[in-house]
Parts: structure tokens; C-alpha cells; sequence
């Protein structure tokens, strides 16, 4: 299987998270960068590998960051959604977050959430990105953006988007506040 996680976490660790399921043969790190790591998990059995996969699958370890747990041949349709991205141009760097929002784009990952890197991979390519965020338990979250035309640009292009299994739907943040509540209450 191949596991996508956090930087943050090293061969013990898992080690530890994979050893859950019986049957493993060997947990390494295959490469690990400024982002993610990408590693390798080896079971007896494909059963024994599949019951990894739906414990292990989606957990956000550390709290934010979801570990991706894949068969190799399904990893094959990440690397094709990877190329996906590039038609809108090489990954920009990210805005301070002291940069005040000018618009946020609200998204719905279906039918379940990707990895907050791979979100923020595909929003970043319309520049001034400042961050992107998952509400944690959820499928959904929002992409905080430093231009109107930027934040226009990623939701026209990344609604209806494929990125891996999940499809996005991405579409303009309606901002809460107090005077649309009372507005509806007068009506």
C-alpha cells in the first residue's frame, strides 16, 4: 500500500499506526519532503491490508492532517489527477496569513475529504492562496484568498474538479453577518 501523511511523523511512529492491523509486514518511508511523506506498508494478505486501509484511511494524525492509505493501483489515479492540476500552471507560493482575506471559497470534498496538501496544492495555482482548511470531522472546508480574482479564478476552474476520488464542489463563501439574519426576520 502506499500511505501519504504528515512530515511531522517518522518511521516509529508509523510503524506503530500500521502495526494496528495484524499482519504487517513492513512499514517504511519511501520519500519525505518539506510537505508529506510517502511510505510503503506491506501486509500478508490483501484482507489483512484492506482492514489497515478502513481503520487507518482518513485519520487525521496529527489533528488537521489526514494520512492517505491506498492500494498501489489506486495511487496511479492520484499521480494522473497530480498532472490534472498542471493545466492551470506550476504551484504558487502561499500569501502571509497577516495578509487580510478579500475572499474566501467555501468546498465540499465528495463523497470524502482529500489531504489538506493536496487542496492546497490545487488551490495555490491561482495565486494569493493564503490558506486552505478543512473543518475537522468534515468533508468541507474553505480556501482564504488575498484577490477577488484569484479566489473568482479557483472557483470557476476547480468546481467540478476530479483530485483523486474525491470531487470537489467549490463555490463562493457567503460571508455571515448579523444584518442578513435580521434582513430575513423583517421580511
Amino acid at each position: 500500500m502506499v500511505v501519504i501523511c504528515s512530515n511531522q511523523l517518522n518511521q516509529d511512529r508509523l510503524w506503530r499506526l500500521f502495526d494496528i492491523s495484524p499482519g504487517m509486514k513492513y512499514c517504511s518511508i519511501i520519500t519525505a519532503n518539506e510537505i508529506n511523506i510517502t511510505a510503503a506498508a506491506v501486509y500478508s494478505s490483501r484482507e489483512e491490508a484492506q482492514r489497515a486501509v478502513d481503520k487507518i484511511h482518513g485519520l487525521e494524525y496529527p489533528i488537521g492532517e489526514r494520512i492517505i492509505v491506498r492500494f498501489e493501483e489506486e495511487f496511479k489515479e492520484e499521480i494522473i489527477t497530480k498532472d490534472a492540476l498542471s493545466q492551470f500552471g506550476p504551484p504558487k507560493a502561499l500569501v502571509s496569513e497577516l495578509v487580510q482575506c478579500a475572499k474566501k471559497a467555501f468546498f465540499i470534498c465528495m463523497p470524502e475529504a482529500v489531504s489538506v496538501k493536496l487542496l492546497t496544492d490545487a488551490f495555490c495555482r491561482f495565486g494569493d492562496l493564503i490558506k486552505v482548511y478543512l473543518v475537522p470531522g468534515k468533508r468541507h472546508g474553505y480556501a482564504e484568498f488575498a484577490s477577488d480574482i484569484a479566489a473568482n479564478r479557483a472557483i470557476q476552474q476547480l468546481h467540478g474538479m476530479q483530485l483523486g476520488d474525491c470531487r470537489l464542489k467549490v463555490l463562493e463563501c457567503a460571508e455571515y453577518t448579523g444584518e442578513n439574519k435580521r434582513n430575513r426576520m423583517e421580511h
